[in-house]
């Protein structure tokens, strides 16, 4: 996130200034850069959203336009203090032209600019001009790289004998998985089979575990979706002893990417003083997009060809995306009636240019890549451009607005830096994103 160059300086400072930022997502830190007029620091600060000291940065030999980084842990839902000081004085440069409060980092949210620890001001964005955060991959060590969340439960409190229905349990899918790994209960016996049925109690699949025991454990392969309940179950032909822990269950029980909800003792009958048959669920994590032939794709949009071209053109063209995952870029081909184009652009919602890409060199059909952070939750302009006029290609014969491209969304078309428009898909027939 970063915002326009300092408009004022305050000489001879002896506060600590900065800015309060809302964090939205865990991250392990943030990466910063000084001001143009901000100089003579000596330190860096975050600070808790009352102002107390978390962390220092020395910045002494740091100067306007330098970067830095402040590694510390900032927990989502969590305000915090970004601050710049001095041993003695310094000057506070500062953006004061109708800052845009407030400013979108993807996740966090920069709220208003801090003078001094207890002062706050709207009008004034004080000391820095980009913050980065830093993502917290903090549990994508080697040793949990297979697991997406588990639960583990007590043993067996209970039995139930000669049972002929389905139990198990009901979840609540927080994030993609492939599938469950499951440990048969210590009191669970003679069952032959386990499944997975949607929140309705419909089988969608069944696993043969009619050579497995308490104790035993065994994998459901199947896709399971983020935002949708399902049922864990287990079965015999005939009658089987039904294992419980029935000593005040903790609902729900927290997997991390996924919930346990309550028990279930047949398809459609449920029970939140009991925990059937399984003693442990772990999430298999959803890696489809990780395979050697996909690699780096997570969504693309593909359009018909052009329909109408617009020549002599002079104003940027493209269109608008929202982003609904983190991405690492896009991959772009250049529309068949898209001619004379000198640069490629991706800008933020508003228009203001974060990166271009040279494509002077290339023509209709050609693709390539615009390599920049895109921020799940944010809106930006993709956009084509040429140092003085060229042909803008369109397809206009009824967009299906939007388009999805699984991780992102095509909105509108894009004629003019802040024109846009419903009946056009400018300058591009393919959007592919870079994970």
């Amino acid at each position: 996130m970063s915002r326009p160059a300092d408009t004022r300086v305050t000489p001879d400072t002896t506060t600590p200034s900065g800015v309060r930022i809302a964090v939205e997502d865990d991250l392990a830190g943030l990466e910063l850069t000084i001001s143009d007029q901000t100089t003579g620091a000596d330190s860096a600060e975050l600070a808790d959203g009352l102002g107390n000291t978390l962390t220092t940065v020395d910045i002494s030999d740091l100067g306007p336009g330098d970067s830095f980084r402040i590694e510390h842990d900032l927990r989502a839902g969590q305000e915090y203090l970004v601050l710049i000081n001095a041993n003695e004085t310094y000057d506070r440069g500062a953006y004061n032209e109708d800052p845009d409060w407030p400013y979108d980092g993807g996740s966090f949210q920069v709220l208003e600019g801090i003078w001094a620890r207890d002062r706050s001001s709207t009008a004034n964005f004080y000391a820095y001009t980009e913050l980065t955060a830093l993502p917290d991959d903090s549990n994508d060590d080697d040793d949990n790289e297979d697991v997406a969340g588990s639960v583990d439960r007590p043993a067996d409190t209970r039995v139930t004998p000669d049972t002929t229905t389905p139990s198990g349990v009901r979840i609540a899918v927080e994030d993609d998985l492939a599938g469950l790994e499951l440990t048969i209960s210590d009191q669970t016996t003679g069952v032959d089979s386990a499944e997975l049925a949607d929140g309705l109690g419909n089988t969608l699949t069944t696993v043969d575990i009619s050579d497995l025991g308490p104790g035993d454990s065994f994998q459901i392969e199947h896709d399971l979706r983020a935002g949708q309940e399902y049922l864990v179950l287990i079965n015999a032909n005939e009658t089987y002893d039904r294992g419980a822990y029935n000593e005040d269950p903790d609902w729900p029980y927290d997997g991390g990417s996924f919930q346990v909800l309550e028990g279930i003792w047949a398809r459609d009958r449920s029970s939140t003083a009991n925990f059937y048959a399984y003693t442990e669920l772990t999430a298999l994590p959803d890696d489809s997009n990780d395979d050697d032939d996909n690699k780096d794709v997570a969504g693309s949009v593909d359009r018909p060809a052009d329909t109408r071209v617009t020549p002599d053109t002079t104003t940027p063209s493209g269109v608008r995306i929202a982003v609904e995952d983190d991405l690492a870029g896009l991959e772009l081909t250049i529309s068949d009636q898209t001619t004379g184009v000198d640069s490629a652009e991706l800008a933020d919602g508003l228009g203001n240019t974060l990166t271009t890409v040279d494509i002077s060199d290339l023509g209709s059909g050609d693709s390539f890549q615009i390599e920049h952070d895109l921020q799940a939750g944010q809106e930006y302009l993709v956009l084509i451009n040429a140092n003085e006029t060229y042909d803008r290609g369109a397809y206009n014969e009824d967009p299906d607005w939007p388009y999805d491209g699984g991780s992102f969304q095509v909105l509108e078309g894009i004629w003019a830096r802040d024109r846009s428009s419903t009946a056009n898909f400018y300058a591009y027939t393919e959007l592919t994103v870079l994970r």
